[in-house]
């Protein structure tokens, strides 16, 4: 079992009390959506400690003070509705679903059909919701060989898949918001992997080392390696392993692109 989370003194997005721009004070504990969670949770075949763990990990993603103070505002509530799912959910369920197929059945690519429904959907952000596939990300930390975080490598998965998804919530903030996959889950991908670095780069105190937003680079180098090992149907997500490549060491510039995006992109970046 994971350590027990522990809110940051001057409080997280869970705990803190904070004025809302319109002058309305809430407690974004509520504003999180944890019965929404837990619901969900009960409803899979985890057991307690699993499901507290996952509890204890979104918990602590969202303890601004420690590691969010960038482009990801203390009184945004993005990522506040999770899902968990054992859905068995493939990427040409995905692309059906998104009509990124052609219509008929019979003009579909079977190269294509057979590649997509090879591959596991591990989570995914629908009209403010994050869904945690669990079961696929179980899967994948197998196959993939990813470092345990406190020894438990799904929840390394976990954490960058919902850090994945929570940079499309942070992309659907604005009015006449609209998802091209081409542009968009390369700028996902990059943003993800920039908040998987600063939890690298997170110091805890002495004696403090058992907070849960801290990664080790090990975690940032499988990340890293996951996303350019998507090819084919999936090609578009690699770029952000590029991208971060190429501009992840200048955080102020990273902030730029992605507070920017995706007024100053162009498809084919």
């Amino acid at each position: 079992m994971i350590p027990q989370f522990k809110p940051f003194k001057e409080g997280g997005i869970w705990y803190s009390i904070v004025a809302r721009s319109d002058g309305e004070t809430v407690r974004l504990e509520d504003a999180f959506k944890l019965a929404v969670f837990r619901e969900s949770a009960d409803n899979t075949s985890l057991d307690d400690e699993e499901k507290s763990d996952i509890e204890n990990l979104l918990r602590s993603l969202h303890d601004i003070p420690r590691w969010r103070s960038c482009f990801l505002s203390p009184d945004d509530s993005l990522g506040d509705t999770v899902l968990l799912s054992e859905e068995r959910k493939t990427y040409l369920d995905l692309f059906v679903e998104r009509r990124l197929l052609p219509e008929r059945k019979e003009d579909w690519d079977r190269d294509v059909v057979e590649e997509v429904q090879a591959m596991s959907v591990l989570g995914e952000y629908d009209k403010g919701e994050i869904i945690l596939y669990i079961n696929n990300i179980k899967a994948a930390a197998e196959e993939e060989k990813a470092p345990g975080f406190y020894g438990f490598p799904y929840l390394t998965v976990l954490r960058y898949v919902y850090l994945h998804e929570l940079m499309h919530a942070f992309f659907d903030r604005n009015d006449g918001y609209e998802y091209i996959q081409e542009m968009e889950e390369g700028f996902a991908e990059f943003g993800a992997l920039c908040l998987l670095k600063k939890l690298v780069d997170y110091n805890p105190n002495p004696g403090e080392r058992d907070v849960l937003n801290h990664a080790d680079k090990a975690e940032l180098d499988w990340a890293l390696r996951h996303v350019e090992n998507k090819k084919g149907a999936l090609a578009c997500y690699a770029r952000g392993a590029d991208l971060f490549r190429k501009f992840g060491n200048d955080p102020d510039l990273c902030e730029k692109m992605l507070k920017e995006y995706p007024s100053r992109v162009e498809p084919g970046y």
